[in-house]
C-alpha cells in the first residue's frame, strides 16, 4: 500500500483552520479541541518488546510516536528497559486508526485524557484471534454483532451489507466495540476518564468453504453440534462468526458457487478483565496446547479427506500442504533386505522426519554392511503416531539425491 492512500498529511492531525506561523514552527489552530491519548501495554513484556513506532491516522494525517527513552540502570549501563506507553494527541471530532510496528500487545489499555468528548478509535491486529473489551468497571462488553443466548455468546451474520450497521459512533456507549475480520481491526469508543482494556483470547479460527449451498440452505446448529462431536468439546465452544455467499466482493479467488463460513473455537469470554495474565482466561478450559491440538486435528483430517463425513457437508478443493507448523506429518524410513543383502546389516542414522512442504529430507541415512537388493520403505505418519494414509491408498514420492 502507497503511504497516500493511508494519509496525505504529516504529524498531529489538523483540519483546514490551521495556519502554519513560521515564527513559532508549528501550527495554530483555532476552534479545534485537543486531548491526549494514552495507548498503554499492559503484557508482562512491557519493559522488553519495543512496539514503536506507533502509527495513529485520523483525518489522513499520520503520527509516528515513539517509545520513551531506557528508564534502567543497570551496573553502569543501560538496561533497555522501555515502558510501552504511549502519548498521542488527537481531536475527538475524527475516528483515529492505530498500528503497532510490531505484534500488537495482547492486552492493551486506551485512555483519554484533558476532555469528556468521546473518541472512535480503530487498532489493527495482525492474527483473527478473538479480542475482548472491557470497560472502565472491569465489565466485559459484548461486541455490537454479538448477543448471549442462555449464558453463551454467539455473534449475528454480518454481510457485506450490513456491515456499517456494526460499526460503532460517538452515540453509542462508552466500550462499544465491534472486530472486523476483514479488515482484521478492532473498533472501540473511548471515553475521557474512562479507560477502556482490549485483551486477545486465544482461539481457534476456521473458515470452511462449502459448494453447492445456499446462504438460505445453511444450517449453522448442524456444523456447530457435529464440529463439537468431532473434536470432543462442549458446542459452548464452537460458534458462528461469518457466513459469505462464494461470488461475493469479499471473495479474493474464483470457486463454485456456495458458502464459506468462519467458525470460532475457544472459551466464552471472561466476565472480568485479568491483568495478571495475559494469555489465559480466568474461565479457561481449552489450553494453548489443547487449542494447538484441535488446529492439528482438523487439518489432518481435512487432508485425508474425513472431515466431510464428520461434518456431512461438502467441503471445496482438498489442501496440499500437509500437517500444520506445530504438527508436522512425519516419514519413516526402514530397511528391506534382498538375496544380495547382509543378514546383519541394519539402516542407521536419523530414520524418520518430519515433512515439511511435502518434502521430507533424509541427510545421514546409512547402511551398515555391504550388500545388494537393499531396498528401503517409506511410511508416513501425523502425531500420535497414527498412520496418516489409509490402508489401500497410493502416494507417489520423488526420491532425491539418494546414495548407497
Amino acid at each position: 500500500m502507497a503511504i497516500e492512500e493511508l494519509a496525505t498529511g504529516r504529524g498531529i492531525v489538523r483540519n483546514s483552520n490551521c495556519v502554519l506561523q513560521n515564527q513559532w514552527q508549528a501550527y495554530q489552530c483555532n476552534n479545534s479541541e485537543y486531548a491526549m491519548m494514552i495507548i498503554e501495554s499492559l503484557d508482562e513484556d512491557t519493559e522488553t518488546r519495543r512496539l514503536s513506532p506507533v502509527a495513529i491516522v485520523g483525518n489522513k494525517y499520520i503520527d509516528l510516536i515513539n517509545g520513551p527513552q531506557d528508564h534502567g540502570w543497570c551496573s553502569g549501563y543501560t538496561c533497555r528497559k522501555r515502558i510501552s506507553t504511549f502519548m498521542a494527541i488527537v481531536d475527538p471530532t475524527y475516528p483515529f486508526d492505530i498500528y503497532f510496528s510490531s505484534t500488537t500487545p495482547q492486552k492493551l489499555r486506551l485512555r483519554l485524557l484533558n476532555t469528556d468528548k468521546k473518541i472512535s478509535i480503530s487498532v489493527y491486529y495482525q492474527f483473527p484471534n478473538r479480542q475482548d473489551v472491557f470497560d472502565y468497571t472491569n465489565t466485559f462488553i459484548l461486541p455490537k454483532n454479538a448477543y448471549m443466548d442462555n449464558d453463551e455468546m454467539k455473534y449475528k451474520t454480518v454481510k457485506e451489507s450490513n456491515r456499517k450497521a456494526f460499526l460503532p459512533t460517538t452515540a453509542d456507549a462508552v466500550a462499544t466495540n465491534f472486530f472486523d475480520r476483514l479488515e482484521q481491526k478492532v473498533y472501540v469508543i473511548v471515553e475521557g476518564g474512562k479507560p477502556v482494556d482490549i485483551r486477545v483470547n486465544p482461539i481457534v479460527v476456521v473458515t470452511f468453504s462449502f459448494g453447492g449451498v445456499s446462504e438460505s440452505e445453511f444450517f449453522g446448529e448442524n456444523l456447530v453440534r457435529n464440529l463439537a462431536l468431532f473434536l470432543g468439546i462442549s458446542a459452548s465452544k464452537v460458534r458462528i462468526v461469518d457466513i459469505v455467499k462464494e461470488g461475493t466482493a469479499r471473495r479474493k479467488k474464483r470457486a463454485v458457487s456456495g458458502v464459506k463460513v468462519t467458525t470460532e473455537i475457544g472459551d466464552q469470554p471472561s466476565s472480568e478483565s485479568n491483568v495478571t495474565n495475559s494469555s489465559v482466561p480466568a474461565n479457561s478450559s481449552l489450553s494453548s496446547q489443547s487449542l494447538q491440538n484441535i488446529s492439528s486435528q482438523l487439518v489432518n483430517s481435512r487432508q485425508l479427506r474425513s472431515l466431510d463425513q464428520h461434518l456431512n457437508y461438502q467441503i471445496g478443493n482438498p489442501l496440499n500442504i500437509l500437517g500444520t507448523l506445530e504438527n508436522p506429518w512425519r516419514i519413516s524410513a526402514t530397511l528391506v533386505k534382498g538375496k544380495g543383502s547382509h543378514a546383519n546389516a541394519v539402516l542407521s542414522g536419523t530414520t524418520e522426519v518430519s515433512l515439511y512442504d511435502g518434502w521430507a529430507n533424509f541427510t545421514n541415512i546409512a547402511i551398515s554392511h555391504k550388500g545388494s537388493d537393499y531396498g528401503l520403505t517409506f511410511q508416513i505418519w501425523k502425531v500420535n503416531n497414527d498412520l496418516s494414509v489409509p490402508k489401500g491408498q497410493c502416494l507417489m514420492f520423488d526420491v532425491l539425491y539418494f546414495y548407497v
